[in-house]
């Protein structure tokens, strides 16, 4: 086994929708959920940062905030050396959606590189962004299949238009700007 499931989702969590207008954060008040296992987040709120360590090979939780929000900028850094796992973060995550068979709600996640595993399937290289609707099938280890091959409860909407196949890069920073999109007529 060349690699499984490290970190999918080692991210920060967005409840999207309401009218929050640059709340003051506190990382303390946000939730940890955890989707099977339970890999370790570390809060350091005065900096605004947050990492999660797995301790089991499919670890796969969330850390989500404490208010909604409609836009925001962030930084994601990867700092793994020696695994190719998926890394990303969720838009519109409601408190229980780990086990909530009507959850529904975005995955932006990120694999280095293609790699086929058990009975998980095919998790490809590249930047995605997926819809989840319902609990996600265990595999092999326990980790949700269908969020690691886009399957199932897992369906894949687009691919990235610069890194759409092309995977995240070890001890760099990724910026990202979350907001509401213009349609162009």
């Amino acid at each position: 086994m060349v690699s499984t499931f490290t970190r999918i989702l080692a991210l920060i969590a967005l409840a999207a929708g309401a009218n929050a207008q640059n709340p003051t954060i506190d990382l303390t008040k946000w939730t940890i959920e955890h989707i099977n296992s339970s890999g370790t987040w570390t809060i350091d709120a005065p900096k605004l940062y947050c990492s999660f360590t797995n301790s089991t090979i499919t670890d796969c939780s969330v850390l989500y905030s404490d208010f909604n929000v409609t836009q925001l900028e962030f930084r994601m850094s990867i700092q793994s050396v020696g695994d190719d796992d998926i890394v990303g973060f969720v838009l519109g995550w409601n408190p229980g959606d780990a086990t909530n068979a009507n959850s529904d709600y975005l995955l932006v996640d990120w694999k280095r590189a293609t790699q086929n595993y058990g009975d998980w399937g095919t998790a490809n290289a590249g930047l995605a962004l997926s819809r989840v609707t319902g609990i996600p099938t265990p595999g092999v280890g326990g980790g949700p299949i269908d969020l690691w091959s886009h399957t199932g409860v897992c369906k894949e909407l687009a691919r990235g238009n610069q890194f759409g196949q092309k995977g995240w890069d070890f001890v760099t920073n990724y910026y990202f700007k979350v907001g509401p999109t213009r349609v162009h007529r």
